[in-house]
């Protein structure tokens, strides 16, 4: 009897380049009715591949602790959850309270992409709070300014080795689109 030809499996020919980075696939995570107040401490432990069962249609406030690493990858996973998740969130804070030397908390990863893309997808954010960053510049806190209407809070605080320190002219600009956040209360941005 004559042998049994199989398909051949080239396992390297489905590989991509050497080199070249996929991006992070993220699938539309189901819909459940979450808490009203999800905090999570802990970007590994507690955001990982859990946060879409904590974030549902109750939720209004998101808050990262004292253990959390946030980059523009957390926006991101927000992104793909529900819009009718994502619309009936109005809090967004990140605190920064880890400042020794060996911290492990902090939003220097955050940069101006991550704020205009969290303008975008959660557009009905009242309090916005983000300190310890480093990247976010004038280009990123005009983008909260202009983009988030019901805004009422913004505060942005920056940590050692900015890229570069907020200047009058977003202040300016601020003044003459009296348009941006007509309800705003509250803004505090400081450098280190």
């Amino acid at each position: 009897m004559p042998p049994v030809r199989t398909a051949k499996v080239n396992s390297a020919a489905d590989a991509p380049a050497p080199g070249l980075e996929t991006p992070k696939k993220r699938l539309l995570k189901p819909v459940s009715k979450g808490v009203k107040t999800a905090t999570f401490d802990w970007s590994t432990r507690e955001w990982d591949g859990l946060y879409h069962r904590s974030i549902g249609t109750a939720t209004r406030i998101i808050h990262f602790g004292h253990r959390f690493v946030l980059t523009d990858e957390h926006i991101e996973d927000i992104a793909v959850l529900a819009r009718p998740v994502r619309e009936k969130i109005t809090q967004l804070s990140f605190r920064y309270s880890d400042v020794s030397y060996d911290a492990t908390n902090d939003a220097r990863a955050v940069t101006n992409q991550g704020a205009l893309r969290l303008t975008k997808v959660l557009p009905n954010l009242k309090v916005l709070k983000l300190q310890g960053t480093a990247e976010i510049t004038d280009d990123g806190i005009t983008a909260f300014l202009k983009n988030l209407r019901s805004l009422q809070i913004l505060e942005v605080t920056g940590t050692i080795g900015m890229s570069e320190m907020p200047s009058g002219e977003l202040f300016d600009e601020f003044l003459q689109h009296p348009e941006w956040a007509p309800d705003l209360r509250s803004l505090a941005i400081k450098d280190n």
